[in-house]
């Protein structure tokens, strides 16, 4: 999350022309568990996923320092789904995978009477079946 914020002071209420740049990152671990729906159609094997996933915060970096009451408040454990689709390819002797997913939580990162975060994410894999 990068984003730039206008600063203000108690004389300029509406800003000073000056900028910070926010910039968090926030690193997880992700477990997830999916059901496969697959259909054989010969050349290519087109699927459906669906499962629960949960995140565990390994790391966290912001510019902004420990002045930051929101991203310090950031839940450290997410639970939430994922669904997708894909397709296996056989080729010859290769198996190779194309697979996008979307990746949601089930509650708000963090949540005030003013502000609500939530996280959620496109996935796009490819790969080879060994």
């Amino acid at each position: 999350m990068k984003e730039e914020i206008p600063v203000s002071t108690v004389t300029q209420p509406d800003g000073t022309g000056e900028f910070v740049t926010w910039n968090t990152r926030v690193d997880y671990i992700n477990i997830s568990a999916f059901g496969k729906l697959r259909f054989n159609a010969g050349l290519f094997m087109p699927y459906i996923l669906l499962g629960p996933k949960i995140d565990f915060e390994i790391n966290k970096v912001n510019s902004l320092g420990p002045v930051n009451v929101v991203e310090e408040n950031f839940k450290k454990n997410r639970f939430g789904f994922k669904v997708g689709i894909g397709t296996e390819i056989n080729l010859l002797s290769l198996n190779l995978i194309a697979e996008i997913l979307y990746d949601t939580d089930f509650n708000e990162l963090y949540e005030n009477e003013n502000l609500k975060v939530n996280s959620n994410s496109f996935d796009l894999r490819v790969g080879i079946i060994l």
